[in-house]
């Protein structure tokens, strides 16, 4: 008993010990007194950012960011343009702490300042009935209990990716309220709770689209614009003073990018820092921006305010914008390298740097001068705080109870839901059901219909397991990605996460190896009699859920979806291979495998359950099988039972649940995913 058990306790182990290491550095989860008492200002400031990226071939390292330095200033958006591939997105990921997802082929220096000034309360307490039942979601998120004296020392950062995701099967509001549920302060009743989500969709404009599912790429739901906001509101519930956004506007239309960027100007006149990357952005989204960052082949050739911008390149460059062109468009048209002439971009780019170098050093109060510098008089208002303040996970702030429940509920509803994936796991039990009770229709027991029997028991282990493996791999990939992000914002902890993801799906996992059991048994003609057929059932069940669980071991390691389907059939079929009919001899240096064939096993035992005692017809050729027990010693199965058989299977089935958590725990400490790895800027 105690060998299943032990990948568990190990796994289990080793992840409360890591909890415990990080709990001396996570930071504290908020009260709802600093709740309510919203974002406190923050001065972001880097100076000399350079990433270096690993060649793949050479292993040479080259730089794809030099020198970068600035700040962003609370109350204010700062948005970084570039060409495509001139390192705004590096420059963004390296200030927000972001790792690639190949961490170990980067390198960042520099350094990176954070100053936390005083919240100002001169506005007072918000005193209307709706604030008093829960804080406003968007405006400040104050309720009437903020206090004007006090100031707390805890602040976050939210990072909002430019790929969304979501569970596809919940409603706007639904993704919301779950949020809500393992965010918000402990005190906050449902009726509060369900105001305050109220108020986010109505301030993020999404109250009409707000039971709508939110879809993914394969199966749409929301637009574009709709997800990005709901992606903002998502981050909101953090209380983050300073958002990065890696893009934001990309892929909406004109109306829904300046959508999203009204969001961000609103969260910025709030006292937060807002720092984007922005691609193409038309003349009204450039207009709510406060600051600019121009980057160009890694290198930073304007720090200002936005305003200044055009002018600051007439002057250097003795350009004009034609009058008619958009702003960002001709800034970014003026920075982008052309390839067919190279040393003209080039000598742009020095101009530009040296003019900027200048300006930046010069005493002058000239007008051109870019003002992304912290003075001595500016620096004063704030205090430096530790950069583990701002970037440190923090810890859970809901129960254990909570967070099972959210968990459970959120899961069980994305598979109830998840009507493409149940309906298309339901054609293809009726289409093999129905394929193999035509080809092995009424089985008799004639010498050729042992071997027909053998082949159906063979192939039904294979079908069952390929089925749960499959819809696995296509669903989990990018479920951890989700949550990972979840994770590392101290939301739930991840055996918890893990339980109740299995508890969830297993009631509707169990329908479609059973449904397959119960026609082919019907249709084949099977032995039901003695308790055969419940130990039939059982056995395919639990090969369903042992597969299922090697499934989500693959996908807690594949990168992506893509890779997770290409690599999970490939290593099943070395458990078809040594499933215990094709090869009952295997060499020496693969003797084990048949031990943790998960196919094996299932075979094993639906061989001793149908055979065990079943006697044949015989012509009274040397060589026949008499009954099932001949059989069963020819294929060296005759020692076990079928307890044997599902005692194995229950012990695969908890080592790969153990596996699958150590694998989560070691790809999130890791960064693998690029979530949770902080830059090495100090």
């Amino acid at each position: 008993m105690w060998l299943a058990a032990l990948p568990f306790a190990i796994a289990l182990g080793t992840h409360v010990a890591e909890q415990r290491k990080r709990a001396a550095k996570a930071g504290p989860a908020l009260t709802a007194e600093e709740w309510e008492r919203g974002p406190q200002p923050v001065l972001l400031e880097w100076q000399e950012v350079t990433v270096r990226a690993r060649d793949r071939r050479g292993g040479t390292w080259r730089e794809i960011l030099s020198d970068a330095s600035g700040c962003a200033r609370p109350g204010r958006i700062l948005a970084v343009l570039g060409a495509s591939g001139g390192g705004k997105s590096t420059l963004l990921r390296a200030v927000a702490g972001r790792s690639p997802a190949a961490a170990h082929a980067y390198r960042v220096e520099g350094r990176l300042r954070v100053r936390a000034g005083e919240r100002d309360d001169a506005d007072g307490d918000r005193a209307d009935d709706t604030a008093a039942a829960a804080p406003n979601a968007v405006n400040g998120m104050r309720g009437a209990a903020a206090s004007a004296s006090a100031t707390h020392s805890l602040f976050r950062a939210a990072y909002i990716e430019q790929e969304e995701s979501f569970f596809s099967e919940l409603t706007a509001r639904e993704t919301l309220s779950f949020y809500a549920e393992l965010l918000l302060p402990r005190r906050y009743s449902k009726a509060q709770r369900a105001a305050y989500v109220e108020n986010m969709l109505r301030e993020l404009g999404l109250s009409r689209c707000a039971d709508g599912r939110v879809g993914d790429q394969r199966n749409p739901g929301l637009s574009g614009g709709e997800r990005k906001r709901l992606s903002i509101g998502c981050e909101l519930f953090g209380n983050p003073s300073i958002i990065f956004a890696d893009e934001p506007t990309t892929g909406l239309d004109a109306n829904q990018a300046l959508k999203v960027m009204e969001v961000f100007r609103r969260l910025a006149d709030e006292g937060r820092t807002v720092v984007c990357s922005l691609h193409q952005p038309r003349s009204s989204i450039l207009d709510l921006v406060d600051d600019l960052v121009l980057v160009s082949d890694g290198k930073v050739v304007y720090a200002g305010e936005a305003r200044m911008a055009v002018a600051h390149f007439e002057r250097v460059l003795g350009a004009r914008r034609p009058p008619n062109a958009s702003v960002a468009e001709w800034l970014v048209d003026e920075i982008a390298v052309d390839p067919s002439n190279p040393q003209a971009s080039q000598d742009k780019m020095l101009k530009l740097v040296s003019s900027l170098s200048s300006s930046s050093s010069s005493s002058s109060s000239s007008t051109m001068r870019p003002r992304l510098a912290v003075s001595a008089e500016e620096a004063g208002r704030f205090r430096t705080v530790p950069r583990s303040t701002l970037l440190t996970r923090p810890r859970p702030t809901a129960t254990l109870w909570t967070q099972a429940r959210a968990l459970l509920w959120r899961a069980w509803r994305q598979a109830v839901r998840d009507r493409r994936t149940n309906m298309a796991r339901l054609a293809s039990t009726i289409f093999s059901s129905l394929l193999f009770g035509a080809i092995y229709y009424k089985l008799g027991r004639s010498q050729p219909a042992i071997q027909d029997r053998l082949g159906l028991l063979q192939v039904s282990t294979v079908n069952t397991a390929m089925s749960a493996l499959v819809k696995t791999l296509n669903i989990f990939p990018d479920e951890r990605l989700i949550a990972t992000k979840e994770r590392a914002r101290g939301m739930y902890y991840l055996p918890v996460y893990l339980v109740t993801k299995l508890v969830a799906e297993a009631p509707i996992a169990s329908c479609f190896p059973l449904l397959f059991g119960m026609w082919t048994h019907k249709l084949c003609g099977l032995q039901g009699g003695d308790g055969r057929y419940r130990r039939y059932l059982s056995l395919l069940l639990v090969e369903s859920f042992a597969s299922a669980a090697f499934g989500l071991a693959v996908g807690a390691v594949a990168p992506s979806t893509q890779a997770a389907t290409a690599i999970g059939p490939a290593l099943m079929v070395i458990f078809i291979i040594f499933g215990g009919l094709s090869v009952t001899n295997p060499p020496a240096w693969a003797r084990r495998l048949p031990d943790i064939s998960l196919i094996r096993w299932a075979f094993v035992g639906l061989a001793v359950n149908e055979l065990r005692d079943m006697p044949f017809e015989t012509t009274g050729e040397a060589g026949e099988a008499h009954t099932g027990d001949d059989v069963l010693r020819r294929l060296r199965f005759s020692e076990f039972s079928v307890a044997d058989a599902l005692w194995n299977e229950c012990k695969i089935l908890a080592s790969l649940y153990g596996i699958t958590l150590w694998l989560l725990m070691r790809r999130e400490s890791s960064g693998a995913d690029g979530k949770l790895r902080l830059s090495v800027i100090e």
